[in-house]
């Protein structure tokens, strides 16, 4: 499995199973196994204190911290709402729904609460009741008596999160209005207005989404260049005619932009315009030598070209500059050029990085797959089986990841089983590595016959 930039390939699963919702203006995308607990601001984080003694698995004495703060400071956040965002933060997400329901039996006329359960409920596609909590919240902050940086926050918040919900039910008007009285409360909120920006698209009104992209834009210069945020719209949406037009323009709006050039050279990858591709990261590595951002895209080019000690270079380039949030996408990367090569101990290492991540993330499909995979060509069939099976039963594969598993298949005997998941793999219109692998080994495959190994389901 492959991921790019700071942002993932669009996931095609073999079963063609649609994204939960499909205009999805939400900016922000929940990863790991951790709910979305956003924090107010940076005014009510735990103190450093409470932090210290929960890092040492002290959540008793962390806990006793915040409500003493609490009792000095009514207008902090009550005690268990930080406790949520402390288990969020260590990656302890069996504490947070407890936390949560503990703050509002502690504090029942304050809306913090509900509307972090109501996060979590859209992160776990609990729509309805998403939608209930941020109402209720909504309700609880009419006379609600707290300091005004806080309650601010809150307010924008729920607004947020009630036009998520609107989005997910594709209530395109209801998300804008709910944008729209955000940005009374917060004008100067350029994700606010990437957001309307968003909604106007779905609605056909480039002209409108463009006006607000460049709003957000004169806000914060280090937004991508609207016109590549339009392309990139148009190319989710299919019309990859207006997504060129709208790439040209961002290109020739921002040529010494490297984050241009990069959004320019992921969409002509994801269209199989790899020479394109490949002259655009270049120019993005030659603007921002030092971006892991570029790095990284220059590798996964790589990977699409064959070369992989090539792709190897770029990734361990893009390794040493990544920040936390890119390391498994580097990681996830590297191993995937080690194992292709030749190489014994490469393989080896590929097969550390993929095990650490598939730890780390347990529950994420790439790191699932990268560690079928790697164990597969490690020699760990059993390993690759059991991994890839329950992917493929969950109806998590991807083009890439279904080649692997019919590779399984293939050397299980299950030739049949292995033949339908490579028709289906190639069935996907959009590029993938290893489309040129499927198709010859689909080719070589026998002709069923009567003693065949029944195939997996």
């Amino acid at each position: 499995m492959i991921r790019t930039l700071s942002w993932i390939f669009a996931v095609v699963t073999i079963a063609l199973v649609s994204a939960w919702y499909s205009p999805r203006c939400v900016a922000e995308q929940i990863t790991g196994d951790v709910p979305a607990v956003a924090p107010t601001s940076q005014a009510t984080e735990p103190s450093d204190a409470a932090e210290a003694a929960f890092s040492k698995g002290d959540t008793e004495g962390a806990l006793k911290i915040l409500q003493e703060a609490v009792k000095k400071n009514p207008e902090l956040p009550p005690a268990q709402v930080e406790m949520a965002r402390l288990f969020a933060k260590y990656n302890a997400p069996a504490g947070i729904r407890p936390a949560l329901e503990r703050a509002v039996m502690d504090a029942p006329k304050d809306p913090e609460a509900y509307l972090m359960l109501g996060n979590v409920a859209m992160a776990e596609r609990r729509v309805t009741e998403g939608a209930l909590l941020f109402q209720k919240a909504d309700s609880l902050t009419g006379d609600w008596k707290a300091g005004s940086k806080r309650k601010q926050d809150i307010l924008t918040q729920i607004q947020g999160g009630l036009a998520m919900t609107c989005e997910v039910r594709n209530d395109l008007t209801g998300a804008q209005r709910h944008i729209e009285a955000w940005l009374k409360l917060d004008p100067k909120s350029s994700v606010a207005l990437q957001r309307l920006a968003r909604c106007f698209f779905l609605q056909k009104k480039p002209t409108e989404a463009l006006a607000k992209l460049q709003e957000a834009a004169k806000l914060n210069p280090e937004l991508l260049t609207p016109q590549a945020i339009l392309g990139q719209w148009f190319a989710q949406a299919g019309d990859q005619k207006q997504a060129n037009t709208w790439m040209i323009a961002a290109r020739n709006a921002a040529p010494n932009d490297a984050k241009t050039r990069l959004a320019v050279a992921e969409w002509a990858l994801t269209n199989g315009l790899n020479e394109s591709a490949r002259k655009e990261a270049d120019e993005a590595i030659r603007l921002d030598p030092k971006s892991p951002q570029a790095q990284n895209l220059r590798g996964v080019i790589a990977l699409f070209d064959k070369d992989y000690p090539r792709a190897e270079r770029y990734f361990l380039k893009a390794r040493d500059d990544a920040p936390s949030e890119m390391k498994f996408n580097v990681t996830n990367n590297l191993a995937m050029a080690l194992v292709a090569q030749n190489d014994e101990s490469k393989k080896g290492h590929a097969l550390t990085l993929a095990m650490e991540n598939a730890r780390k993330y347990p529950r994420m499909v790439e790191a699932l797959s990268t560690y079928g995979w790697v164990a597969y060509r490690n020699g760990q069939l059993d390993v690759a089986e059991n991994l890839l099976g329950n992917l493929a039963k969950n109806k998590a594969l991807t083009p890439d990841s279904a080649y692997f598993f019919a590779c399984v298949l293939k050397d299980r005997g299950q030739i049949e089983g292995a033949r339908q998941w490579l028709k289906l793999s190639l069935a996907i219109k959009a590029p993938f590595q290893y489309r040129s692998e499927a198709t010859e080994l689909l080719k070589s495959l026998p002709e069923a016959s009567a003693t065949e190994k029944p195939a997996a389901k």
